[in-house]
């Protein structure tokens, strides 16, 4: 369930994460999306990947290890929805020049992390999605 106060947190959150430069197993794409969604929960998510990588071969292997990207995202958020249903707070992927990049919706565009901090990129352009409650 959604925290009452969920839109200032994850808005707040964003904002402080605005620049931060993009690092593999320190601030990547399944960092930024645990850490929002634990902004709109208040839930803990398990950080089963915390330290287990230090490049994009590691984080690769340690995805598929766990299934790959759709099994993580489902199991701690449910099933898919689609895409035209994913709402802000929602988790949303997009195909990116390496890895399936995940992000969360924050309107009509979704934050997905650049090399040098958060990007913006319209939802009508993202592969997947899932509700985060």
């Amino acid at each position: 369930m959604r925290l009452e106060n969920w839109p200032t947190l994850l808005n707040t959150y964003i904002e402080s994460k605005r620049n931060t430069p993009f690092e593999w197993g320190v601030f990547d794409c399944l960092t930024f999306v645990h850490e929002c969604t634990e902004e709109i929960t208040g839930r803990k998510l398990p950080r089963f990947y915390r330290g287990q990588y230090s490049d994009m071969r590691g984080a690769y292997r340690l995805i598929q290890k766990h299934g790959g990207f759709d099994e993580i995202y489902c199991k701690y958020f449910g099933p898919q929805i689609p895409v035209n249903q994913a709402r802000r707070g929602d988790l949303i992927t997009h195909s990116s020049q390496t890895l399936p990049a995940a992000g969360v919706v924050i309107g009509t565009v979704a934050a997905f992390l650049g090399l040098n901090g958060l990007v913006f990129i319209d939802i009508k352009d993202c592969l997947k999605a899932w509700k985060v409650e």
